[in-house]
């Protein structure tokens, strides 16, 4: 992603790194991002993760709290979906509904 300075972004901060919030950049760099969080200021990659600085990273960034948001609805909507899954197809599914799901899902085929 390309961050422009002005740019506002849902930061998700991780463990106890403090509670969600917007932040703003300020600055943009060939490599990084900085935000505006205060102290210490914090610095993102292309990916919205924020640096580490060597240790693990304190969180990411997102492009709103509104795709952060729909991001977690479809985690939970898929380990949902997963957990629905038996070690056999449920009676009736068919062989052409199992391709029709995979092409849905865009899933593709596991090299024998």
């Amino acid at each position: 992603m390309k961050w422009q300075v002005g740019q506002k972004l849902w930061m998700v901060p991780d463990g106890h790194h403090g509670k969600p919030r917007e932040v703003e950049v300020v600055k943009v760099g060939r490599k990084w991002a900085t935000i505006n969080t205060g102290y210490p200021s914090y610095r993102i990659n292309d990916k919205g993760r924020i640096d580490d600085r060597g240790y693990s990273s304190p969180g990411c960034c997102h492009e709103s709290r509104e795709e952060y948001e729909k991001r977690c609805a479809i985690t939970v909507a898929w380990r949902e979906l997963k957990d629905e899954f038996w070690s056999h197809a449920p009676e009736g599914v068919t062989l052409e509904d199992i391709e029709t799901a995979r092409e849905l899902l865009k899933l593709s085929r596991r090299p024998a």
